[in-house]
């Protein structure tokens, strides 16, 4: 029984080093910037994603309705550790990203909750890591100078 969806937005590499690395200012910087790219990818899923599903007693047939996601976040600044099976010497990389968690328990239109209709979330996922990382290439530019960063792949939540 699936209880809810994870939708990871990360950094890319050099920022999460910047972040690691930089100063008091220049860490307080990158968190609110990742801040408003999570915040920007959180908005545009629950404008995209939030969908419930409600039965039709006219046409006796599930809908798709509105819904309100709720969606708590969970920012890291690392990667999980890793141990050199080799050694056994643990290292951990900097990492900045945040966990958007999403129930499957949505509250549609009407005040009532409901189960959680997931395909769009899964459509639209990788959309909300992209916004992410636009929303913090403008920032970075903007507020720290830095020139925005590409990795080849596209964003990837």
């Amino acid at each position: 029984m699936v209880v809810a969806f994870d939708v990871t937005v990360s950094a890319p590499k050099d920022v999460s080093i910047l972040y690691a690395l930089g100063d008091e200012h220049t860490r307080s910087t990158m968190l609110r910037i990742h801040s408003k790219g999570v915040q920007a990818a959180a908005a545009y899923l629950q404008a995209n994603a939030g969908w419930a599903r409600q039965y039709n007693r006219d046409t006796k047939t599930t809908e798709a309705v509105r819904a309100k996601l709720l969606m708590p976040e969970f920012v890291h600044r690392t990667a999980r550790p890793v141990t050199d099976p080799a050694t056994g010497i643990v290292t951990v990389d900097p990492q900045l990203h945040t966990h958007i968690t999403v129930p499957t328990w949505v509250q549609r239109p009407d005040g009532s909750w409901s189960q959680l209709h997931s395909e769009p979330l899964y459509q639209h996922a990788a959309a909300a890591g992209a916004i992410a990382q636009a929303e913090w290439r403008d920032h970075l530019v903007r507020e720290l100078g830095s020139p925005p960063w590409s990795t080849g792949r596209g964003a990837s939540p």
